[in-house]
């Protein structure tokens, strides 16, 4: 069967304001830079849709120019933007960061009241999902709301009965979600799960293992054929029942903004995987797309073209 789609994604869609100086909490006056389209998910849809393949995406949003921000985004790098869905009476999603020295960052969501919120089973045409030869799910979608929780599981049980693999970046949100309930809220995406995409840190929450090795092997022990676990700047681990591979990250990378590196690096593990290369060369290629990420300000505005990403590994060296 022809598939339209190489893959899809669903949920989130934001736009991003960022403090402009660093250590400049939220409950201190400073300056703020935005909007720019972002959304873990939308993120994820619009680096694959920059590596030239054909993507889609399902979702809700606000009828305002916050809205015009995203969809015009992934309009310009070829996104389909047909299943997204603008709802009067709410706004569009917004997400706030700020930045610390130390590496660490602040977030303040409107989302669970926003159009974000309100994405639901109705959403969700069972046929456009069978029209992908993958989906994308990131799990801090699941805490949005109940009916956002109910319209995952309905995308994710549509492909896992076609036969469609799924991807999840459990991307953890603690502004949202209890740490308690971060397993429940996971585990009916986790049992269709093809391909786990977790950050440091996320395997041991999720198994309780405090060995995240010992955590990935149960992982793959319940069905999950790849954990594929992120660890910036140290590169990444990739685990199968077979294999354990570390990819070391390259040097002499400018950090200006980690927003999104994650969930670009998610996008080119599955390109990738699509192409049917070797773990090895995934986790290079997923890297550099990742690296380039953190060298531009704002979620969406990593890597331009496969052609970048070509001639970035060209002249870079690892670790």
């Amino acid at each position: 069967m022809n598939k339209r789609f190489d893959a899809i994604s669903l949920g989130e869609l934001v736009v991003e304001f960022f403090r402009k100086e660093i250590d400049i909490p939220f409950d201190k006056p400073g300056d703020i830079v935005g909007p720019f389209p972002s959304g873990a998910p939308a993120i994820f849809i619009d680096t694959m849709a920059k590596l030239n393949t054909k993507c889609g995406f399902i979702g809700t949003v606000g009828n305002d120019e916050f809205a015009d921000c995203i969809i015009r985004r992934l309009q310009r790098d070829n996104v389909d933007v047909s299943r997204i869905m603008k709802l009067d009476g709410v706004t569009t999603g917004t997400a706030f960061t700020a930045y610390f020295s130390n590496g660490s960052r602040k977030f303040i969501y409107h989302i669970s009241d926003a159009a974000p919120g309100r994405f639901s089973p109705e959403h969700i045409e069972e046929e456009y999902i069978k029209s992908s030869r993958w989906l994308h799910i990131s799990g801090n979608v699941l805490a949005f709301s109940d009916s956002a929780r109910e319209a995952i599981i309905k995308a994710t049980r549509v492909a896992a009965q076609n036969d469609i693999p799924i991807s999840l970046d459990p991307n953890m949100r603690l502004e949202m979600m209890k740490k308690e309930e971060i397993e429940t809220l996971l585990r009916p995406i986790l049992e269709k799960t093809a391909l786990f995409l977790p950050s440091k840190g996320e395997i041991e929450c999720i198994t309780g293992s405090e060995d995240e090795y010992q955590g990935a092997e149960e992982l793959l022990n319940q069905g999950i054929q790849v954990v594929a676990r992120k660890e910036g700047e140290n590169g990444c681990t990739i685990f199968t029942k077979d294999e354990r591979i570390h990819i070391n990250a390259f040097d002499k990378v400018n950090v200006i903004d980690p927003t999104g590196c994650g969930d670009s690096f998610s996008a080119a593990f599955v390109y990738g995987f699509l192409q049917g290369w070797t773990f090895e060369r995934i986790g290079f290629f997923a890297n550099a797309v990742g690296s380039i990420t953190a060298t531009r300000r704002g979620a969406m505005e990593g890597i331009k073209s496969l052609e970048e990403v070509s001639l970035f590994l060209k002249n870079s060296e690892r670790r």
